[in-house]
């Protein structure tokens, strides 16, 4: 468990190390506002981070950010939220769609 961080970087503007397991390291590629590591192995993640570290961090922390602001906003995890209790709701009464 990250305990949030991988939520709480980008909010901060700063890039993301991600291993490779989930939904991180797809958002870190598609918003390229990180790295991923292969897997959690020391020596794999030292290597990742060295090459965060050699890249444009500027630039990848303006894409965190804005990766923030779109998914992880409050509003749109309300939204979300919101979303899942109508459609439970919908299906508790028998009215599937």
């Amino acid at each position: 468990d990250s305990g949030g961080v991988q939520e709480e970087a980008p909010a901060l503007g700063k890039p993301v190390l991600a291993t490779d397991v989930g939904d991180a390291a797809d958002w870190v590629r598609q918003c390229r506002c990180g790295r991923v590591a292969a897997d959690n192995r020391p020596r794999t993640m030292v290597d990742t981070l060295l090459d965060l570290l050699s890249g444009d961090l500027e630039s990848m922390g303006r894409n965190a950010r804005a990766l923030a602001e779109s998914e992880f906003s409050i509003a749109r995890i309300a939204d979300d939220y919101t979303a899942l209790l109508c459609q439970v709701v919908q299906q508790y009464n028998g009215n599937e769609s």
